[in-house]
């Protein structure tokens, strides 16, 4: 796809977008930004702001805008978007363009601290999030200003945009700005979101190398190295790239009342120079690094792709003791593993994040993709096509992006007749992603103060109940089960839709995100009452739209709702309170009554658990056809060194063996059948030789 295609494709996506989600043309047109920037940056907390100031008559506030913000308490950092959206998609971007939209983002942020939204409405969204600017700008380290335009960037523009440091009464910040365009956003996606690594020169942080080991591992599939980084180093990188570093580690940066947190930040504060001894030290990846000879020993000058896999909680609060406790960090060392991996060893850098010694066990988000839930989510989606919708010519399937940017990426490589039938059969509107399936579920599963805390937390969460319950039983991820994720999912942008066009949220715009995931766990809750009736999923499934009279309780409930989250005896924002169980609890408690035409709609327990039953059954006999599969496609002299290698590491007894050879049999010779039982037996013992690292 040439870039002038792209650019009418890209506007026409942000128009459909801006209709399927009420949202305003900015609006869209940042959700679809968002997408190309580093995971995590814009996913927790984030406000679309509506906020344009002018000059105030006494010069204490200058002239504002922003369309979107994020402060990550991780990295001390305030994300602003500025949106310049050209709707004739022709416009050209120039060094003064950037320059203003920069310093009224830089405007939004003094004007918050000198008290601009003091006296504004407490529930708009720029009201909450200036109040949070002002709450917590003492602790802020740097300012990111994101410009982003589908305008090009003038040939004439020969240099970055640069700002000295803020500062605001007495406390200094840094800024740095970053540049969006469409040939940067038709790059990116044409790419599949892949991003330049980054690459860390360790002089470029006062520090002349990094002192290390090689470790001998006796192992040609990757080389590792043991090492002491000084914790200054940690600090400087971090703030510097900040998440980034941590792309294949989802432990979200929560709080410091953890008692892990205040123990690492007590030992920084009190005894430095023990920090070596008593920490667990960080287990990192890197795709290169440069090692030089010195008289000390091995050094290395320069890491490519450096990410901190296990470790990420004790980086964070070496960062966190020097921005906001002013502790010195130069007696603090750390102790690293670091193992070298290639882009084909991601099984690899996920089972180091697994079996890695840290100090709370979170799996990794961004390497959760390859988990077996998430390709077996992609397998249904790809086979199974729902019914036809009323008024459409012909069935249409829905698009899981199991990795990030995959949907724009698989289009970019087709012909334009190729594009129209792709996007015929996969409509933009019936995509969806990991941190949307995860939104879904857990919606669904009544824990909407999870949804709450944002998509990154929101996966993490999903994902350690998920794990939970495949190694339990997977039969349950079944095809039902897809169903009804996907009338989650229909449901979900229902109530989007009805929320957006309610005057009542028109008037403040503020915290829809809550509100529809409230919305529809509170309607599930009520359904649930009845102790023979549950919510009918299938219904929406089969007709891939939701019924009126269910479009009418949302209605209702969602004002409900509202008028929930903005009781006067409220003790936090909005956003927050709705982060709390206690949320959740009060919204249960508050009497709700379900219209008759509702509980007519509802389906009986027995049918449904009968429904269950035969879709397990089915899922588990599909399970074990898949296995007979993978077991032949493993080969019969893999199947021969993993009967040699678990033998010398006396993991198998003589009966495993047994099963062995006849799985390594079977390779040979296909006509030596073996059943599905003896085929989920094998399977069994090849997990446990998975587990003692022997695939």
């Amino acid at each position: 796809m040439e870039l002038s295609e792209y650019k009418s494709q890209f506007i026409n996506d942000v128009l459909i977008k801006s209709s399927e989600e009420q949202l305003t043309k900015e609006a869209a047109f940042i959700s679809e930004i968002i997408d190309i920037t580093p995971e995590g940056d814009f996913e927790n907390d984030f406000f679309n702001l509506y906020v344009t100031g002018p000059l105030n008559p006494n010069k204490k506030f200058g002239k504002m805008h922003a369309d979107g913000g994020v402060i990550e308490r991780a990295t001390n950092t305030i994300r602003l978007i500025f949106a310049d959206y050209d709707e004739s998609g022709s416009g050209i971007l120039n060094r003064e363009m950037i320059y203003n939209g920069c310093k009224q983002m830089l405007a939004f942020v003094t004007n918050s601290v000198k008290g601009y939204f003091d006296d504004s409405e407490e529930s708009a969204p720029e009201t909450q999030f200036g109040t949070n600017i002002k709450n917590n700008f003492l602790e802020i380290h740097k300012v990111e200003l994101y410009y982003v335009s589908n305008k090009c960037i003038s040939d004439r523009f020969k240099s970055v945009v640069e700002f000295e440091p803020i500062n605001i009464y007495g406390h200094e910040i840094v800024v740095d700005v970053k540049i969006i365009d469409i040939n940067y956003i038709y790059n990116m996606k044409r790419n599949g979101l892949k991003r330049e690594p980054i690459v860390i020169d360790t002089k470029e942080f006062n520090c002349v190398g990094i002192p290390c080991l090689k470790a001998e591992v006796n192992t040609n599939e990757y080389d590792a190295y043991l090492a002491v980084v000084p914790g200054l180093f940690l600090d400087a990188i971090y703030k510097k790239y900040g998440a980034r570093l941590l792309e294949g580690n989802v432990r979200s940066f929560l709080s410091v009342r953890r008692k892990v947190n205040k123990s690492i930040l007590q030992t920084i504060v009190n005894k430095p120079g023990y920090f070596f001894s008593y920490n667990n030290g960080i287990c990192t990846t890197a795709k290169d690094i440069n090692i030089v000879k010195t008289p000390e020993g091995l050094k290395i000058t320069k890491f490519t792709d450096l990410q901190i896999i296990n470790g990420g909680q004790t980086t964070a609060m070496l960062a966190y003791a020097d921005i906001k406790k002013g502790v010195s960090l130069k007696d603090v060392y750390v102790q690293m593993k670091l193992t070298l991996i290639d882009d084909v060893q991601n099984n690899l850098v996920r089972n180091i994040s697994r079996y890695a010694n840290n100090q709370n066990k979170v799996s990794a988000a961004d390497l959760v993709s390859n988990h077996e839930y998430y390709v077996q989510i992609e397998r249904f989606a790809n086979q199974i096509t729902p019914s036809v919708k009323a008024n459409v010519l012909r069935p249409t399937k829905w698009f899981f992006e199991r990795s990030r940017g995959a949907y724009d990426q698989r289009m970019m490589k087709m012909t334009k007749g190729e594009r129209k039938r792709f996007k015929d059969t996969y409509p933009k509107n019936q995509k969806f992603t990991k941190v949307e399936l995860a939104k879904y579920i857990n919606t669904i599963d009544l824990k909407p103060h999870h949804v709450s805390w944002g998509n990154q937390v929101n996966l993490t969460k999903f994902q350690e109940t998920m794990e939970k319950q495949w190694d339990k039983d997977k039969t349950i991820f079944n095809v039902d089960y897809f169903k009804r994720l996907i009338a989650a999912a229909i449901l979900f942008k229902e109530t989007t839709r009805i929320i957006s066009q309610e005057d009542w949220y028109i008037r403040s715009r503020s915290d829809r995100a809550e509100l529809i995931t409230y919305t529809i766990a509170k309607l599930l809750y009520e359904c649930e009452k009845f102790t023979n009736k549950s919510f009918d999923f299938m219904t929406i499934w089969n007709n891939q739209s939701v019924p009126e009279t269910i479009r009418l309780e949302l209605k209702n409930i969602s004002y409900f709702i509202y008028k929930v989250f903005n009781k006067p005896d409220r003790e936090r924002t909005v956003r927050e309170y709705c982060k709390r169980e206690k949320c959740w609890d009060d919204v249960k408690k508050e009497k709700y009554e379900l219209t008759a035409e509702t509980i007519a709609t509802l389906i009986d327990k027995k049918y449904e658990k009968a429904q269950k039953i035969s879709a397990k059954k089915q899922q588990k006999f599909d399970n074990n056809v898949d296995v007979v599969i993978k077991i032949y496609k493993i080969g019969s002299a893999k199947w021969d060194e993993l009967i040699l290698r678990g033998n010398q590491q006396q993991l198998l007894d003589e009966k495993e063996i047994n099963l062995l050879k006849k799985a390594s049999d079977y390779c040979k010779n296909p006509a030596k059948s073996i059943s599905l039982l003896l085929g989920s037996e094998i399977w069994r013992i090849y997990t446990k030789l998975k587990a003692n690292s022997i695939d």
